[in-house]
């Protein structure tokens, strides 16, 4: 009841501006003196001050989402990903959380247009290692175990991303080698298939053989020198997959260069 009567009141309220009200109004409105050209350009600055100040504190907490971390086509990287590595930080600015992110960017970006088995390996190891490397080398040492985890999730999803690979693979093979009737090739997918299941396929091996090496290994050189002498022992490799190789390396070595503090 106390409601309606307050909206009765409100409604009996005479909002009508008289004929003498709106002449003054129209006469002020006239009057008004119009803002200076100082004073158009000072509330012009004004007005780019507050929306740089909005940006900086918004590209100062993470990189925007046209940065090429997360707009590059074929990008898996979601704006959760790396939260941590920016939250953490230190003294965060709109251009260090885009140089944190450039580096970010450069770390999962494998330098290859084409690669085998073995160099996709490379690749993933030295992936984690770039990632590690920024996580030493920009976060407080108090704060790195929580960017590890955010480390660990995504390289745990590029691990899970190269095995169902494998397996299509030898999968297609093998439905291949049955379309064709091919005995001998046949024997071999079925080989390579269970090979897979028992977890002892080469890809698979190769891969477990890299990231211990990532895992045990802190010192950059230490880890190009552990991968090359893993690369030399495998049983198969050609020029094509050598040139990847070293280009992997290479890659490895300017990254470090480029980000060592």
């Amino acid at each position: 009841m106390g409601r309606e009567k307050a909206l009765e009141a409100l409604a009996s309220v005479d909002l009508t501006i008289s004929p003498e009200a709106l002449a003054r109004l129209k006469e002020d409105f006239a009057n008004a003196t119009p803002p200076s050209p100082e004073e158009q350009e000072a509330a012009k600055k004004q007005m780019l001050e507050m929306r740089n100040t909005y940006l900086d504190e918004l590209e100062r907490r993470a990189p925007g989402v046209t940065h090429p971390l997360y707009s590059t086509i074929g990008s898996d990287v979601s704006l959760t990903d790396f939260r941590n590595f920016f939250a953490l930080a230190p003294n965060a600015t709109r251009e260090s959380t885009r140089a944190l992110a450039d580096a970010l960017y450069d770390a999962v970006t494998i330098p290859l247009e084409s690669s085998t088995d073995s160099t996709q390996a490379a690749g993933i190891a030295l992936m984690r290692e770039k990632l590690d490397f920024i996580n030493s080398h920009y976060i407080p040492e108090e704060h790195q175990a929580q960017v590890r985890a955010d480390i660990d999730n995504y390289m745990e999803r590029q691990l899970t991303a190269r095995d169902n690979s494998i397996k299509r693979t030898l999968n297609i093979k093998l439905t291949l080698a049955r379309s064709l009737k091919d005995a001998p090739r046949i024997e071999e997918a079925l080989a390579n298939v269970e090979s897979y299941k028992q977890g002892n396929y080469r890809a698979q091996v190769e891969t477990e053989q890299v990231m211990a090496i990532s895992a045990s290994t802190e010192d950059p050189n230490v880890v190009v020198d552990k991968l090359t002498q893993w690369y030399s022992q495998l049983t198969f490799s050609d020029t094509q997959q050598d040139k990847q190789f070293d280009a992997l390396i290479s890659s490895w070595q300017q990254f470090v260069e480029k980000y060592q503090k």
